[in-house]
């Protein structure tokens, strides 16, 4: 895959990169009806999970291993499905969800944790169920995401390059003399995907 050379452009929000504008697109891609069961992992103040719930309808569900984000959430709305993550397990039956939503969240996990994470929303979707990321990258890793997907037991079914939202955010975070660390972890290498993948069916370790 190349990226196409994008303008600056996109909503924003200092949630993540694309602001609200990135996540109805992800949820659009995901084609979910209403009323389906959906995980914002990583779900912080609560923003998309009051999207999904009030707006396109969907049984929004949240978790966060950060206590004060899952605390912040109950008190700004205390009706918003919310747990916390702990010991990098999420308790949720067994394919109990048609899709898990995380924006910006696997790139800030403890390292050599992202593939239990990934393991876990395997475990918690419905066969064919969907899993929208959005995140920064290392430009020239395309091909080694989607071999951890497919390891996990997932299929890509769509990435887009969205360099240009990522573009949009460092700009406004350094306007607001903000720290530009976290989009800036690959130095000038560093670049921003939304992709959808789809819950494969039965896992076995010799055929995923």
């Amino acid at each position: 895959m190349s990226e196409p050379k994008l303008p600056v452009g996109g909503d924003f929000t200092y949630g993540h990169p694309g602001g609200v504008a990135l996540t109805r697109r992800a949820l659009e891609l995901c084609d979910l009806p209403e009323g389906a069961s959906v995980l914002d992992f990583g779900c912080g103040r609560g923003d998309t999970l009051t999207l999904m719930r009030d707006e396109l309808k969907l049984d929004a569900y949240g978790a966060d291993a950060d206590r004060a984000a899952v605390n912040s959430c109950k008190l700004r709305d205390p009706t918003l499905k919310v747990t916390r993550v702990r010991n990098n397990v999420l308790d949720f039956p067994s394919s109990s969800f048609d899709a898990v939503i995380a924006e910006c969240s696997l790139s800030v996990v403890e390292d050599g944790t992202r593939g239990e994470y990934l393991h876990e929303f395997y475990c918690i979707l419905k066969p064919g169920g969907k899993l929208a990321l959005c995140d920064v990258f290392r430009r020239g890793d395309e091909d080694a995401i989607q071999a951890e997907l497919e390891n996990a037991g997932f299929t890509l079914r769509s990435w887009e390059y969205r360099s240009s939202d990522l573009k949009s955010y460092v700009a406004q975070l350094i306007m607001d003399d903000r720290s530009i660390t976290a989009c800036d972890r690959y130095g000038n290498d560093t670049s921003y995907f939304l992709l959808v993948a789809e819950r494969k069916g039965a896992w076995t370790p010799d055929n995923p």
